[in-house]
């Protein structure tokens, strides 16, 4: 799947309309339906991570794609026919460090969609240190994706934490959980 693939090589996001990180949406739209309902208090899932070395709580009732031999595990929310609503990416860099490193990567993947800005990062407390935070939209083959992205700098590890959801105006319902997944997340 196109957007899959996008989403776990590096970001996709999404923020307010009107602002320097809005890319429009290019190709056939599709239906546009209502925001699914999110629960923000839904039970959370502890997930070790095996290989990639960290912890978190994820979703009850979302699909886990993990393993070594994917640079980023996933954690999707599907509806009943099986189409994404939502994706949680979790990867580890060994070659960006810093925030600012990582967020210029999500920036690059995604100008091949439109122009993202990395400096619109904002800061924020992420497994016990500060990281950054950067929202914003794009559009992948008629598809409207709004994503946040959090970043953990390390000393070993530079961590992103991505959830992307899939049409316009979805991502807000999404923000509470989001909040409690990151968190959740334990580095180590």
């Amino acid at each position: 799947m196109v957007l899959a693939g996008v989403l776990a090589l590096a970001a996709c996001g999404g923020s307010e309309q009107g602002s320097p990180n809005e890319v429009s949406v290019t190709g056939t739209a599709e239906a546009q339906l209502p925001p699914p309902t999110v629960e923000a208090d839904i039970p959370l899932v502890e997930y070790q991570s095996p290989d990639k070395g960290y912890t978190l709580g994820y979703p009850s009732g979302w699909e886990v794609e993990a393993g070594p031999d994917l640079f980023a595990d996933i954690f999707a929310r599907k509806s009943e026919s099986g189409r994404s609503l939502a994706q949680l990416n979790v990867s580890c860099n060994k070659d960006a460090l810093t925030t600012e490193k990582l967020a210029g990567i999500d920036a690059a993947v995604a100008s091949r969609y439109g122009a993202v800005d990395p400096s619109g990062v904002t800061p924020v407390e992420i497994a016990g240190t500060t990281g950054g935070q950067l929202r914003y939209r794009i559009g992948v083959a008629g598809t409207a994706i709004e994503q946040v992205a959090v970043y953990a700098p390390g000393d070993e590890c530079g961590w992103r934490l991505a959830l992307a959801a899939y049409g316009d105006g979805t991502l807000a319902s999404y923000l509470p959980l989001f909040e409690r997944i990151v968190a959740s997340f334990r580095p180590g």
